[in-house]
Parts: C-alpha cells; sequence; structure tokens
C-alpha cells in the first residue's frame, strides 16, 4: 500500500474490469437516491405533517452511514482482487435492505397517518 497526502493509497489490482470502482459507483448511486428520497419525503411536510421527518431523517442516517463506510469498502475490495478471495459484506447488505424496508413501513405510515 503506497501513502499518498498523508493518506492510504491501495496498490494496483490489475483488474480489468475495474469491479471495486464499479461497487463504488454503485453505493455512489444508492447514497445519491437515498438523499434524492429524503427531499421528496421533506416535500410531503405540507401535505402529511411532521411526522414525515422521521423517514426523512433516516434516508439522510443511511445515506451518510453508506458514504462513511465507502473507503473501507474500496479497500477490501481491492484487497479481495489482490488475494483472489473475497466474500460479500453481510452488514452492508442486511443494512440496506432493513433499511429499504423501514423506508417503505414508514412512508405507507406517513400516507396513512399523516
Amino acid at each position: 500500500m503506497r501513502v499518498r497526502a498523508g493518506r492510504p493509497v491501495p496498490d494496483p489490482h490489475g483488474d480489468a474490469g475495474l469491479q471495486p470502482e464499479r461497487t463504488s459507483l454503485a453505493w455512489t448511486r444508492t447514497t445519491f437516491a437515498l438523499l434524492t428520497a429524503s427531499a421528496i419525503f421533506l416535500r410531503w411536510i405540507s401535505h402529511h405533517g411532521p411526522l414525515t421527518l422521521l423517514p426523512f431523517l433516516v434516508c439522510l442516517v443511511a445515506a451518510l452511514g453508506i458514504e462513511i463506510t465507502q473507503r473501507a469498502r474500496y479497500h477490501r475490495g481491492v484487497a479481495a482482487i489482490s488475494t483472489e478471495w473475497a466474500h460479500p459484506s453481510l452488514l452492508s447488505i442486511m443494512g440496506l435492505a432493513g433499511m429499504t424496508v423501514l423506508l417503505g413501513l414508514l412512508g405507507v405510515g406517513v400516507v396513512l397517518l399523516g
């Protein structure tokens, strides 16, 4: 691992398909989708009341969590290519699935109760 400007930079991985980069871009798109959903929830406040702040906050926390853990996921992907051994991050997958179900339930709840 090399160091540039005080931060570690992963060694080149030699993946012609650039899998870690594609995965990183997918997580970035997920973050933008959550931020977009949070903006939509903000627009619901005038129609459904302050209860809408709950799904708004869930979206923001999820987006922030993805962004904070992005660098570690990228480094794990590069290391997996280098060692030719990888396993999926169960915590990330289950967290995103759980957050998606929670947002769906909160959205339905806001519409029905608001």
